[in-house]
C-alpha cells in the first residue's frame, strides 16, 4: 500500500494536509498560502537553511514565506475572526507583511534597528520576498557583515512574539525591548555555537589560562584599562608582542574626568590599534576582554550613544592595516594588559615606548 501524493509514498497527516491546502488553492482561496515551490526563489531557500541562527527562527521565516502564519487576516479566513484588522494600529488587514514591517509599531522598530531602514522603503514591500531583497540590498550598501540577515529574521521573530505578547497579555512592548532581544538572542546563540573555539580557553599553565603567541607575521595588543572613580580618572594600557612573544611596544594613558568602564575599555581598544599604527605594523589582532566592546568593534551594528564615537574611530583605525581583528579573552589571558592600564593609573605614567622599553616593561613580558 502506498499514499501516491507523498514523495516517499507514506501516508501523513501532514502530506494529507498539504493536498487538502492545494486542493483549496485551486478552489481559489486567496488567504491561504501556497507551497515553497511557488513564488520564492530557490536561492532564498538555499540562503535561508545555511544561516546560523536558531532553527525555530528558520521555521518561522518559512511559514512568513509561504504565507501561512496565523495572522488575521488568515484566521479570518478560516472563520475563527470576525475582524481582519490589526489588533495593533487598528489602520488596515493584519498580513504578514503588514505585521511584520509595514505596521506603525514595526516601522518604528526597523528605523531604529541596525539596518536603519526608511518608512518608505517598508511600504514598497509588498510580501516577505520583498522585504527580503530589502534588508538584502540595504546590508550591501552598508558593507555590514553577511551574518546580519539571520540577525533582521530575528527582528522579524520579536515583532510576530512582540504582537501575540499583545493580543494575548495586553502588554505592550518598546521599541528599545524587541531590538535588545533580537540582538541579544543573536549574538548568544551566535557564540553558543561558535565552530573554532578559541585556543586560548585550551592553553593552560598550573590549571590557569595563559596568553597565546599570534600566527606568523602577526602581531597581538592586549588592551585593557582600570578605573578609579575617587580620583574621577582612568589609566589605559596596551602591549604590542610577536609571534615569538617579544614585546614590541607599550602604550600607557590617563584620562581624567572618566568613570564609565564601558568608556574605558573602549578607549583602551583605540590606544591599542594607535600604537600598532605607530609600530607600521601590518597584520594585528587587537585582545581585550571586554566582550561588549570587542563585539561592537566587530561587527559596527548600532553600538550604545556613550561609545559611539569611540568605536568609530576604532574602525577608522582599523582601515590602516591590511588585516585587523577584534578577539575576546578571558582575564588570564589578558593580565599584561591589566598590569600596564593599573601601572598607568596608580603612577600617573603616560607615554609611548617603541624603541627602548622601561625596565618593567620587559618583566611584563612573561605575565
Amino acid at each position: 500500500m502506498i499514499w501516491h501524493p507523498s514523495p516517499n509514498g507514506s501516508f501523513s497527516v501532514k502530506s494529507a494536509y498539504r493536498l487538502a491546502r492545494e486542493g483549496t488553492d485551486i478552489c481559489g482561496n486567496i488567504h491561504m498560502g501556497q507551497t515553497s515551490s511557488f513564488g520564492v526563489l530557490p536561492t532564498v531557500w538555499k540562503k535561508l537553511w545555511g544561516l546560523q541562527i536558531h532553527p525555530k527562527v528558520k521555521l518561522f521565516m518559512w511559514k512568513c514565506l509561504n504565507n501561512v502564519l496565523t495572522t488575521n487576516v488568515a484566521l479570518f479566513a478560516r472563520k475563527f475572526r470576525f475582524d481582519p484588522v490589526c489588533s495593533r494600529c487598528g489602520k488596515a488587514e493584519e498580513s504578514i507583511s503588514h505585521v511584520l514591517f509595514r505596521c506603525e509599531v514595526a516601522i518604528k522598530v526597523w528605523i531604529h534597528s541596525p539596518f536603519r531602514l526608511r518608512p518608505e522603503e517598508l511600504l514598497d514591500c509588498r510580501n516577505m520576498t520583498d522585504w527580503w531583497d530589502c534588508i538584502q540590498e540595504r546590508i550591501n550598501q552598508s558593507h555590514m557583515p553577511p551574518f546580519s540577515l539571520g540577525m533582521a529574521l530575528l527582528y522579524c521573530w520579536w515583532i510576530w512574539r512582540a504582537r501575540n505578547d499583545f493580543i494575548v497579555n495586553g502588554k505592550c512592548w518598546a521599541t528599545e525591548a524587541v531590538s535588545g532581544k533580537a540582538q541579544g538572542d543573536f549574538f548568544e546563540f551566535k557564540d553558543a555555537n561558535s565552530k573554532v573555539p578559541s585556543p586560548l580557553s585550551r592553553s593552560t599553565r598550573n590549571g590557569t589560562l595563559v596568553w597565546q603567541c599570534p600566527g606568523m607575521n602577526v602581531t597581538k595588543i592586549n588592551v585593557d584599562a582600570a578605573v578609579s572613580r575617587s580620583s574621577n580618572s582612568i589609566g589605559t594600557g596596551t602591549m604590542a608582542r610577536g609571534n615569538d612573544g617579544k614585546v614590541l611596544g607599550i602604550f600607557l594613558s590617563i584620562h581624567t574626568s572618566i568613570t564609565s568602564s564601558r568608556i574605558a575599555e573602549a578607549m583602551a581598544i583605540r590606544d591599542g590599534l594607535k600604537l600598532g599604527i605607530d609600530l607600521n605594523l601590518s597584520k594585528v589582532v587587537i585582545e581585550s576582554d571586554a566582550e561588549a566592546i570587542v563585539r561592537k568593534c566587530s561587527t559596527s551594528l548600532d553600538p550604545p550613544i556613550d561609545i559611539a564615537a569611540i568605536i568609530f574611530d576604532c574602525l577608522a583605525l582599523k582601515e590602516s592595516f591590511s588585516s585587523c581583528e577584534f578577539d575576546f579573552v578571558k582575564h588570564d589571558c589578558n593580565r599584561v594588559a591589566q598590569c600596564c592600564a593599573q601601572k598607568a593609573l596608580l603612577n600617573g605614567w603616560s607615554g609611548m615606548w617603541t624603541s627602548i622599553l622601561p625596565p618593567w616593561g620587559s618583566q611584563l613580558s612573561d605575565v
